[in-house]
């Protein structure tokens, strides 16, 4: 997961004190909000250029992008709440160290991260997508005519 974790070796989880676990862990929850932030974005733009789509193509593209980024969405917010939820055992587990298994735990965190990992890249291809839809909504001579009117 090459953004969201700085990781020196691939045992750095297994390795990790429990600090650095914690601010990773906190780290994610930040990035979360941030791709909320975006997704939110990326619908209102989707929606705001959706009209100038002429090429039926084109409309089903925008359908479709639409649909990747309601379900982004939806597992974006599951990933928040998993990752609060873990954030708080990290905690007790700081308290109390015999709370949890911690090679359990930490087999959790190695887990969390891929599917955030996962979930960055499917976001990432489907803002890409977005983007370059609007571009060609708002290179369109509809549009461009619309402006100059």
């Amino acid at each position: 997961m090459e953004n969201l974790a700085i990781r020196p070796t691939g045992t750095y989880i297994f390795e990790a004190d429990w600090e650095a676990l914690y601010a990773l862990t906190k780290h994610w929850i930040s990035d979360l909000d941030f791709y909320g932030d975006d997704l939110r974005f990326l619908h209102h733009l989707l929606q705001k250029y959706y009209m100038w789509l002429f090429d039926e193509e084109r409309i089903k593209t925008g359908s479709e992008i639409a649909k990747k980024l309601e379900r982004l969405n939806i597992q974006r917010e599951a990933l928040y709440l998993q990752t609060r939820e873990h954030l708080i055992h990290l905690s007790d587990l700081i308290d109390y160290p015999f709370k949890y298994d911690s090679h359990t735990f930490r087999s959790e965190h190695a887990v969390l991260e891929e599917e955030i990992a996962h979930f960055v890249k499917d976001f990432r291809d489907c803002k890409k997508d977005a983007l370059e839809l609007t571009k060609h909504s708002l290179g369109s001579e509809a549009f461009m005519e619309q402006l100059n009117a």
